[in-house]
């Protein structure tokens, strides 16, 4: 492959950013790399790897490596069919199950969903997402595109964590439901769905985190932590549970133990089958992890010699003059002020938010009244926690200033990035709870009870993970610019329209107040009427802004981009010529 054989010819960056030059305030923002005999327009359209982490850069380095790659494809194809087939056969039987319970009329059987089922219903989820990275690190090897070669390992990746986590859980129920029964009931309750559900939520969001941090050169500790971890758990629960079932009841003591019960034997069999497979697929993950990192002190150096393309120089550049050209000079001044200004600000404010709600909350919950948290409130308090992540990302950036750190800086940079896509998406929930309440007050009365917060609790996990990875994909610049254009129009539309039409029915008059009475204003819509001009001021300038930007963003980065591919192809040219004096 031609491509391989030119990315293996260049140098690896010194850096997650390649290595700067004095002159990184200039406009060319040059940074040391080897010579290549040759050179093209094309080349320059190619994703970085600069900022990925050498584990990654071995990992794309083998899949596009001719014997290793064969080997991928034909464990990939014979995943693919098999798990594709199995994961839709459980979701689909899963589907089924709920729907007849839900038409079904009797309420004994209308029994909530095990543990179990929930966790391997998850877990099927989890393997559609690794097969669906599979299925991208195909085509990505095919067309020899790195950018979906990234984007598949990343869910790989995503795969790989939650399969482990959610083993875990299975196996913690399982040795709940043998070892303490009592304490297993209690949770089949009310409180322990709650908490279920909350665990579930918290390994999504722990699985898109650790795929963000998987750019990080430390991320094989974290992975040895997590398979030592898994191993542990699943070892303790899996032989205590063994150890219950071999044990014989009370009334078993004398003769009655050669008089094996079926559904023990069945038990332990399963188990120890399960415990095997889990055994062997840890235990291999765990060798791997060992191998890779007994070698990447050798790997590591090969690595930084050959695993870097001219390709990933333009785009590594147009990233380092981002971040240098914004946080040097004078308009490190502005974003620190900036950045000062807003932690002074947001950060009381959204603790005093939080600690409102929480006091509200202590309160319901001491009282008799059990009032549910009306929606705009749960908004609210969500929008101060993706308030305090952005205020974490501004104190990170300061700090990446100061210390002069670009992996700092980009990592406030990624948790502003989780801001950014949560205000806008959160104030859209809020329009539309908005409108609905005024617009639609039969619906919206409706969407008040029990079904109403389930949607409102779905819908508020998915923006969270779309948060997540949107973060994961802002590495990629032509992948992210075409959503980003995408969310702040809807985020216009969806926001003018909804504040539009609450407008339009607050001064539309009552049944009543078509003759004299229209000159008594009513106070508490003329309120609400200058609220709600407020906010939509507020966040058309926001969005205005935002789209301004993202426009000049990507105008002056096609600029930069044909400037710096003049200025490559001119320096390729000229040592092309002192090689060739004769030419």
């Amino acid at each position: 492959m031609e491509f391989l054989k030119q990315w293996e010819n260049s140098e690896k960056g010194s850096g997650p950013f390649g290595t700067l030059t004095p002159d990184t305030d200039k406009s060319d923002m040059s940074i040391t790399s080897s010579s290549s005999s040759s050179f093209s327009n094309d080349s320059l359209l190619q994703p970085h790897l600069s900022s990925i982490n050498s584990s990654l850069s071995y990992i794309i380095h083998c899949l596009l490596s001719r014997p290793s790659s064969f080997i991928f494809s034909t464990y990939s194809i014979t995943a693919i069919l098999l798990l594709l087939p199995l994961c839709s056969f459980i979701l689909y039987l899963g589907l089924q199950r709920q729907l007849q319970q839900r038409s079904s009329s009797s309420s004994s059987s209308a029994a909530t969903m095990s543990h179990s089922d929930c966790f391997t219903y998850h877990m099927a989820v989890m393997e559609l997402v690794g097969v669906l990275g599979l299925t991208l690190s195909l085509y990505g090897i095919f067309m020899e595109d790195l950018n979906i070669i990234w984007v598949s390992v990343s869910l790989i990746g995503i795969s790989w964590y939650g399969g482990m986590l959610f083993h875990i859980l299975t196996c913690v129920e399982r040795y709940l439901a043998a070892v303490h029964p009592i304490i297993y009931l209690s949770l089949r309750k009310e409180r322990g769905i709650r908490i279920r559900n909350i665990t579930i939520g918290c390994l999504w969001l722990l699985c898109f985190v650790v795929a963000c941090l998987s750019n990080m050169d430390n991320i094989v500790i974290v992975e040895l932590f997590l398979l030592f971890f898994s191993l542990t758990i699943t070892v303790f629960c899996s032989v205590s549970v063994l150890f219950i079932l071999v044990r014989p009841r009370p009334g078993e003591q004398g003769g009655d133990r050669g008089r094996v019960d079926q559904s023990k034997q069945r038990a332990f069999y399963t188990i120890i089958a399960i415990l095997g497979v889990l055994l062997l697929k840890s235990g291999w993950n765990l060798r791997l992890e060992l191998q890779y990192t007994a070698s990447t002190v050798h790997l590591e150096q090969i690595l930084r010699l050959k695993v870097k393309t001219q390709r990933e120089e333009a785009q590594t550049q147009i990233q380092i003059r981002l971040l240098a050209k914004t946080f040097k000079g004078p308009s490190s001044f502005i974003f620190i002020g900036y950045s000062i200004t807003a932690i002074l600000l947001l950060l009381p404010l959204c603790t005093f938010i939080l600690y409102l709600g929480l006091q509200r909350r202590l309160q319901q919950r001491s009282s008799s009244s059990a009032a549910t948290m009306s929606h705009s409130d749960c908004f609210t308090y969500h929008m101060a926690v993706i308030e305090l992540i952005g205020v974490l990302g501004l104190t990170l950036s300061l700090c990446g200033i100061f210390m002069e750190d670009l992996n700092i800086m980009w990592l406030g940079f990624s948790l502003m990035v989780i801001n950014w896509c949560g205000e806008v998406l959160f104030h859209i929930l809020t329009c539309v709870e908005r409108y609905l309440a005024a617009v639609h007050p039969i619906i919206y009365l409706s969407l008040r009870k029990e079904r109403g917060i389930r949607i409102r609790n779905i819908t508020i996990g998915c923006v969270w993970l779309l948060c997540f990875a949107w973060t994961c994909l802002s590495n990629m610049d032509s992948l992210l610019i075409i959503p980003d254009f995408c969310l702040l129009f809807s985020s216009l539309t969806i926001t003018v329209f909804c504040s539009v039409s609450v407008l339009c029915v607050l001064i539309r008059p009552r049944p009543g107040e078509q003759g004299g009475d229209r000159g008594r204003v009513d106070q508490s819509k003329q309120r609400a009427f200058y609220t709600i001009i407020a906010i939509l001021g507020v966040l058309l300038l926001r969005c205005g802004w935002n789209l301004v930007w993202a426009v000049a963003y990507v105008l002056k980065d096609k600029k930069d981009k044909h400037l710096h591919t003049g200025r490559l192809k001119l320096r390729a040219d000229t040592e092309k010529k002192e090689d060739n004096p004769a030419a």
